[in-house]
């Protein structure tokens, strides 16, 4: 997925409970993370460090609530 790496900006994929073959396959086969990780990354850039945290712990529930894929990590 790191077509042209660079060491201090690699693009990883996070393994976590929610993630299972199937995602992973399609993560693999898309070539890149789509617009929720880049939407992630965004705000990471951007956000203050306390209020990224704050984001990061309370979307994953939403989703839950929500019944909406969680692609978060």
């Amino acid at each position: 997925l790191n077509h042209h790496p660079d060491p201090f900006a690699l693009e990883t994929v996070p393994i976590h409970q929610d993630l299972d073959h199937e995602k992973l396959k399609n993560i693999l086969l898309a070539g890149s993370f789509g617009r929720g990780y880049r939407s992630k990354e965004l705000v990471k850039r951007l956000a203050p460090e306390s209020l990224y945290r704050r984001i990061r712990q309370t979307v994953p529930r939403i989703a839950n609530r929500l019944s909406l894929p969680s692609n978060h990590g």
